[in-house]
């Protein structure tokens, strides 16, 4: 089909001309027209950005409003680069020195190999990476320190987990190369991502899951896709919603929906 691919040029706004959206403005003053727009970025951006918060749908409007029925997930994150002699096993887990990340303490934690295939391992090198769940609380925490504060928290954090990962598995010590570290705050910085979360809304007992239609009421040619269509989200979600995005537009063009 073709197309082209715009790079570090940040969307400003979708729009409208009634019930049309005719355009894509960029931060830059720049636009684009088009017959259909098709978001996948973050919902928050979407509506809170991009178009009116009058045109989100009343479940997402709601699941914003309760953080305890609705949840995001997050993760304290730190990856390194190991020698693929380390037989870890894909995944392990182990009981560690109690660890405060955010507004909670851990006891436990994993270490995930990506040696496994072939095809992540370069120069005899695997990386090995941990996750640390955070939530919307530890989001705020994150968010209320200063950069100093911050940059030291991160550091301190990591020298933290990497001596907790060589107590579980003693065979790495000193020979563990610190490659990232990320927070929330990544997520947030990089994607626009609500509370830093990775995948949508956690749905908990009692409140509904969220399945958004493909099209906006009020919008004729505005169709959405991206994980936080659908709880819980993540990268399947996302997929699949691109395309019933494109076959919904198949439809409306009385065409094939068959990709």
């Amino acid at each position: 089909l073709g197309g082209k691919i715009f790079y570090n040029k940040p969307a400003n706004a979708i729009n409208l001309d009634g019930k049309v959206a005719n355009s894509v403005s960029f931060e830059d003053g720049s636009s684009v027209s088009a017959d259909y727009i098709i978001p996948t970025v973050d919902t928050h951006v979407l509506f809170n950005k991009l178009i009116p918060s009058s045109y989100m749908p009343k479940e997402l409007a709601d699941a914003y409003k309760d953080e305890n029925a609705y949840p995001t997930t997050s993760g304290f994150q730190v990856a390194y680069a190991v020698d693929v002699k380390f037989d870890l096993g894909e995944t392990t887990f182990a009981e560690i020195e109690p660890l405060k990340i955010g507004e909670r303490v851990f006891n436990r934690m994993y270490v995930k190999a990506y040696g496994y295939d072939d095809v992540f391992v370069k120069d005899d090198k695997m990386v090995i990476q941990t996750c640390i769940s955070q939530t919307d609380v530890d989001y705020k925490y994150w968010k209320s320190l200063s950069k100093e504060e911050y940059d030291r928290v991160k550091q301190e954090l990591t020298d933290e987990v990497t001596k907790r990962i060589e107590a579980a598995h003693p065979e790495l010590a000193g020979e563990m190369e610190l490659l990232d570290t990320w927070t929330p705050l990544t997520y947030e910085r990089y994607c626009g991502a609500y509370h830093g979360g990775y995948m949508s809304f956690v749905t908990t007992p009692g409140a509904k899951q969220i399945r958004l239609k493909g099209k906006l009421d009020g919008i004729d040619n505005v169709y959405l896709a991206g994980q936080w269509t659908n709880s819980p989200g993540g990268l399947p979600v996302a997929v699949a919603s691109g395309k019933f995005a494109i076959q919904r537009i198949l439809k409306e063009e009385k065409r094939s929906i068959k990709i």
